[in-house]
């Protein structure tokens, strides 16, 4: 995963009139929990957290089988709640029933592959120690290094299997290399951002890097370039979608900025 959440959904704003509170949602498996504490709602964010916790929980059952993580489950905190570099960076601990780690989402790129290392630590009965730090002497920053330095030699998978997400009319959405992306027929896209791809009819929408595309019959046949809109009025979370059988409509924190007619193949930028 190169990025949670694209950089321009990451742009301060002038001003905001009320900061949401912080919430949480919890994805479960049979072995490995993970509870997502956030500020803005973000589905891709979420999607990408599902499809990681598959592949973690095939990993885990894979240790159970041989003889490791006796203890019951593995769960994990992760805050991304825009604001929250000053949480703890990290936390981890056994319990008689399981497995726990509190982790900064923000300061620490929780990926696939440094869960999946963080789990093959969790096994190791000989090396294993809890962490835990006192905040008013050790910044969280300088508590994850301390922890990285500490786990670097351990190994885990980096490759797992490609999971097929979503299948729309001619595109298809898979989570493959630790990257939810989209491919066709003809060709693969790349990495989603802004939302997850949909379908009105016989046309498939889509948003790669900083382009929203329209497809239909394996043809792109309309494109809009978020440079043509104030993008910095955005701030933490996706778009959020009105989909109407002859109109999509785009707005985000702030108002509705963007609309599509399916009829006329065509983008409207609202003022």
């Amino acid at each position: 995963m190169k990025k949670l959440i694209p950089f321009y959904f990451l742009l301060l704003v002038g001003s905001i009139s009320a900061t949401p509170e912080l919430k949480s949602y919890v994805l479960q498996s049979e072995h490995v929990s993970i509870e997502v504490v956030y500020r803005y709602e973000n589905d891709i964010l979420k999607l990408y957290y599902q499809s990681v916790l598959d592949n973690l929980n095939a990993y885990t059952y894979e240790l159970k089988r041989k003889g490791k993580l006796t203890r019951g489950k593995i769960r994990f905190e992760i805050m991304t709640g825009a604001w929250m570099e000053g949480a703890t960076g990290i936390r981890m601990f056994r319990y008689g029933s399981g497995y726990y780690c509190f982790l900064n989402g923000l300061l620490q790129n929780c990926d696939q592959a440094y869960l999946a290392k963080l789990i093959t630590y969790f096994a190791d009965d000989e090396r294993w120690e809890s962490f835990y730090y006192r905040d008013s002497l050790v910044s969280p920053s300088t508590a994850l290094a301390i922890f990285n330095k500490k786990i670097e030699s351990y190994k885990a998978p980096t490759h797992f299997k490609s999971q097929k997400l979503l299948q729309l009319n001619n595109i298809a959405l898979h989570f493959r290399e630790d990257a939810l992306v989209v491919d066709s027929p003809k060709q693969s896209y790349g990495e989603i951002t802004a939302f997850i791809p949909f379908s009105i009819g016989t046309k498939d929408f889509m948003a790669i890097g900083e382009v929203i595309y329209v497809l239909e019959n394996n043809t792109i046949i309309n494109k809009f370039e978020f440079s043509q809109v104030e993008v910095t009025k955005m701030s933490y979370e996706n778009f959020f979608l009105k989909k109407h059988p002859q109109w999509v409509n785009f707005h985000n924190y702030y108002t509705y900025f963007l609309s599509y007619s399916v009829a006329k193949n065509k983008f409207y930028i609202l003022e």
